[in-house]
């Protein structure tokens, strides 16, 4: 039986920062399934048997082979990926206006957190999106927490 909790998949090289996810995300009771790619050519490797897309990518900005942006784009131009929504974490990450984060096709931007509990709120936040499936493409992290505050 395939599990009907929404899938995210996360593309992040830090160790310390995925087990923080998973455990965030097990604490939280499981309320969405994580898919971790170490990679962005495992990421892209994996879209070509593809049939059921997630329902967020989250990408950590500053990954080795290319940053958040360029992985995007390279997303954004997979048809069964292009309308999926994505966010970006980062340490020290300059955040765009929601106008180029729009353009860019970038739902959130979130920094990255220094502790685990910060890890928690962000993965609560993350589950309670998918789980109401409220993406719009303008949302920013002003306006992700002004709707988690309405729906918690």
């Amino acid at each position: 039986m395939v599990s009907q909790l929404p899938l995210i998949w996360v593309v992040n090289e830090d160790d310390e920062d995925v087990i923080f996810m998973q455990q965030a995300v097990s604490s939280l009771g499981n309320p969405c399934r994580l898919l971790v790619f170490p990679d962005c050519t495992s990421l892209i490797a994996h879209v070509s048997g593809l049939h059921a897309p997630p329902k967020l990518i989250v990408i950590d900005y500053f990954l080795k082979e290319m940053n958040g942006l360029e992985l995007t784009g390279v997303l954004r131009l997979m048809p069964i990926l292009n309308k999926i929504p994505i966010s970006w974490l980062g340490e020290d990450l300059v955040l765009p206006s929601s106008e180029q984060l729009e353009k860019l096709g970038v739902n959130w931007c979130w920094p990255k957190p220094d502790s685990y509990k910060g890890w928690q709120e962000i993965m609560q936040r993350v589950c309670v999106l998918v789980r109401q499936q409220s993406f719009k493409r303008k949302n920013t992290t002003r306006k992700l927490e002004s709707f988690y505050d309405a729906h918690t």
